[in-house]
């Protein structure tokens, strides 16, 4: 699943997924809307926050 999708699945705004998760605003932003691919790092951060609904494989799709 995208983080768009789980985001939009889950009721959370860019901002309170950046907010609780350690992020900048502007950087999920662009991980939302596919104008950038998160660092490896961030990636394996976004699975396990998500327990797994958003993984690796879901940036390269």
């Amino acid at each position: 699943m995208k983080l768009q999708q789980y985001l939009k699945q889950n009721r959370i705004s860019v901002a309170k997924f950046s907010k609780n998760n350690g992020f900048k605003a502007p950087s999920v932003s662009a991980w939302v809307y596919t104008k950038r691919i998160p660092k490896a790092k961030n990636i394996q951060k976004i699975s396990q926050i998500t327990q797994g609904s958003v993984t690796v494989v879901d940036w390269y799709r």
